[in-house]
């Protein structure tokens, strides 16, 4: 199975720090967003419209220079995204399960 690229979406949530999404770097070279917290869904969503700011603004379909740009983007004590990492393909699709956070 391969390994993909992935940064996760970290935020404080009700006093606690919670991965809201992993944005997969996918073979085609777009990026997949996989909710991990649907309760903040909509701040996901909010995220991906916003775009990342580099030399100009990067979307989901520019791949690995949304993740790159979408690193620098968010680093703050109060929302964050990590740096890219690689993960197995299965495991970085996999979301949230049937209501609630993953565990």
């Amino acid at each position: 199975m391969a390994k993909l690229q992935f940064v996760e979406f970290k935020l404080h949530v009700r006093g606690q720090m919670r991965s809201l999404a992993r944005f997969v770097l996918m073979p085609d070279g777009e990026v997949r967003v996989v909710i991990l917290y649907p309760e903040a869904a909509h701040v996901v969503e909010r995220i991906i419209k916003d775009g990342a700011i580099g030399d100009r603004l990067y979307t989901l379909e520019d791949g690995p220079l949304f993740l790159k740009y979408f690193v620098e983007a968010y680093q703050s004590r109060a929302c964050f995204v990590t740096p890219i990492a690689e993960m197995e393909e299965e495991e970085a699709l996999r979301g949230a399960p049937e209501g609630g956070a993953p565990s």
